[in-house]
């Protein structure tokens, strides 16, 4: 039985858009996404979840110059 080692095993572009597919289609109900993605914990799923959403947010913000421009 192959043991899950998240330092050996990174997160593929793939995993990454079935997460946020997962989420547009059924809500943050990790239970149910955790289920389309073997090996990784409804934990991890999430975090990887939320780390891309501010990562993206942190990215608009540097392209639109923040809030109260204008």
């Amino acid at each position: 039985m192959m043991v899950y080692d998240p330092l050996e095993d990174a997160w593929t572009e793939e995993e990454d858009r079935l997460i946020m597919t997962s989420v547009r289609d059924h809500g943050t109900k990790w239970s149910h996404i955790v289920k389309l993605l073997p090996g990784r914990s409804d934990n991890a799923i999430k975090n990887r979840y939320y780390s891309a959403v501010r990562k993206a947010h942190r990215q608009d913000q540097r392209l639109g110059g923040g809030a109260g421009d204008g």
